[in-house]
């Protein structure tokens, strides 16, 4: 639950027969949706009065959302946006990248959903089914995030050329150090051996 005059809930099996009667209004097939009923999620009043329900289906960090539906007007627009708000947060906390439907596309795009580019439909989810038109996508970082993170990963790509680069001089020098272990040890066995040869008694 969230706080405020509108809390957000994930569907259990108390919540069926309100979520039977809404999708029934919808003309909606419940033997289909109540297979996926943990998909979703509730928009209740402080009262616990189901207000909108939307399945939220999530693949890898991509979120299918589908089936909203109001339990009133078929589209109101604080309802719209107190659940949209909230649900984005969830998802935000969930890892989730990017959130795709199909439903309500004038209300989605001004949520800033706007069509994938071919790019985004490589990560669509199954159920998005990205060969059909009208697909809708938002990322679920904000633009000042996301140049954050680019600006870090940049970052961190730069100290890793620095750290690179002074491993490749660090290797180098002891392999020059090697070398000229190496080649003093040779040397001074050579002149050992030598020597030793040299001082052996001559037979006569």
């Amino acid at each position: 639950m969230m706080g405020g005059s509108f809390q957000l809930k994930r569907a259990t099996v108390e919540e069926l027969p309100a979520l039977r009667w809404l999708w029934q209004r919808a003309n909606l097939s419940t033997v289909a949706l109540e297979r996926d009923l943990t998909d979703f999620y509730l928009l209740l009043d402080e009262d616990f009065t189901l207000l909108a329900a939307m399945g939220v289906h999530v693949e890898s960090q991509e979120a299918w959302l589908h089936h909203l539906h109001f339990s009133h007007d078929p589209h109101d627009p604080e309802l719209f946006g107190q659940f949209w708000e909230r649900l984005r947060l969830l998802l935000i906390n969930r890892g989730v990248q990017r959130a795709w439907t199909r439903q309500w596309p004038a209300a989605w795009r001004q949520e800033g959903f706007t069509d994938p580019s071919s790019r985004e439909s490589l990560h669509a989810p199954r159920r998005a089914q990205p060969d059909q038109p009208g697909l809708l996508v938002r990322s679920m970082r904000d633009a000042r995030t996301a140049q954050l993170i680019e600006k870090k990963v940049a970052e961190l790509s730069a100290l890793r050329e620095v750290s690179d680069r002074h491993m490749a001089q660090q290797t180098q020098r002891i392999r020059r150090i090697a070398y000229t272990i190496s080649a003093v040890f040779i040397s001074l066995l050579v002149y050992l051996t030598l020597r030793g040869i040299l001082t052996l008694p001559r037979w006569r």
